[in-house]
């Protein structure tokens, strides 16, 4: 029965990384053909690097680019006939209809203030009101039980105060804050819809100026020139080094069961 279960495992995520891959590189086609620069980014950028393909247990793909790459590819997506779509309003997919169980994860990069101070309190307003936005099961899995005991309350009332402000108010002034808030000289970036750990990332707004195509299974994909410097920051100097995130994994899971519900 082990083994069973561990085959069938396999199998799904053989089958679901097949699908990720075609629909990575229909983003990748619609990037190129429209000149809109974007970058592999976390797993999907360490698995390219370390493997030329996806992690063996990686479950979704995932892209970085520059907000006002974004808002390129929603224009061009939105006077196409392609059958791809933006899905989210905080976190945001390229997506296929009908297929909810395979999306590429967007990161937008937005300006951030080199002033220590001010990075934080942007990073902090938006950390609440990605909270406020999020929904129970959600709340779930946000492992509140590695904060302090302050930091848990803050999180809580956060939540609560989210049930009574309307979504639509909590996204907009997500989405300014974001885009139009201190943004200092412009010479740093963030990922403004990553998560928390992702989002107090800093790094210099150059790094998006540059890009470079990589092998990844049988195809090329693109990825920033300064790929070890990020990849440096987000997992550390042993990024080559194999590691499980089984948090991730639960967080696809409940994704995709959500999206089957809606359907």
């Amino acid at each position: 029965m082990f083994w069973c279960c561990i085959m069938n495992e396999m199998m799904i995520s053989e089958q679901l990384q097949k699908q990720l891959l075609e629909i990575l590189c229909a983003f990748d086609k619609l990037c190129s053909e429209y000149r809109i620069p974007y970058s592999l980014h976390g797993g999907t950028l360490l698995g390219a690097v370390r493997e030329h393909d996806f992690i063996p247990w990686d479950d979704d793909a995932d892209v970085t680019m520059t907000r006002e790459h974004f808002h390129r590819l929603e224009e061009v997506i939105s006077r196409s006939e392609l059958r791809y779509f933006i899905r989210g309003n905080i976190k945001k997919q390229f997506c296929e209809p009908g297929n909810p169980n395979v999306w590429v994860d967007i990161f937008i990069c937005d300006y951030i203030s080199d002033n220590c101070i001010q990075q934080k309190i942007k990073q902090n307003l938006l950390t609440v009101l990605d909270i406020m936005y999020r929904n129970q099961k959600s709340m779930k899995l946000s492992n509140l039980k590695r904060y302090s005991f302050i930091k848990r309350i803050g999180y809580r009332t956060a939540f609560a105060v989210g049930h009574i402000v309307p979504k639509r108010w909590t996204v907009k002034l997500y989405t300014y804050i974001s885009e139009k808030s201190f943004l200092g000289n412009r010479q740093k970036m963030f990922r403004s819809n990553d998560q928390y750990g992702g989002r107090r990332l800093v790094f210099p707004a150059e790094w998006m100026d540059a890009y470079e195509r990589i092998r990844f299974a049988d195809q090329s994909v693109s990825i920033i020139r300064e790929w070890n410097s990020l990849l440096i920051q987000s997992y550390g100097e042993d990024y080559m080094v194999p590691i499980r995130q089984e948090r991730n994994i639960k967080i696809h899971d409940l994704i995709r069961s959500e999206q089957e519900i809606n359907l």
